[in-house]
């Protein structure tokens, strides 16, 4: 869960890092197709999680405050 701004910046450096990880596997011809497929499933994995907890951040974020009495 991303809790501050801090957190959100490098919440976003390891999504890149991790699709650029991704891409690179996707290309790898040399590697066994069910090892790559291993590979690329668990950086999809990490990359939905990120995604997610972008969103929920940003979606509070933005939300506007309302007060009961």
């Amino acid at each position: 869960m991303i809790e501050n701004d801090r957190q959100l910046a490098v919440t976003k450096y390891w999504l890149e890092e991790f699709t650029k990880s991704k891409s690179i596997a996707e290309a790898d011809n040399d590697a066994s197709p069910i090892l790559k497929e291993l590979v690329i499933k668990s950086y999809q994995s990490m990359i939905d999680e990120f995604e997610i907890d972008i969103k929920i951040y940003e979606d509070l974020k933005t939300r506007p405050l309302t007060l009961t009495s």
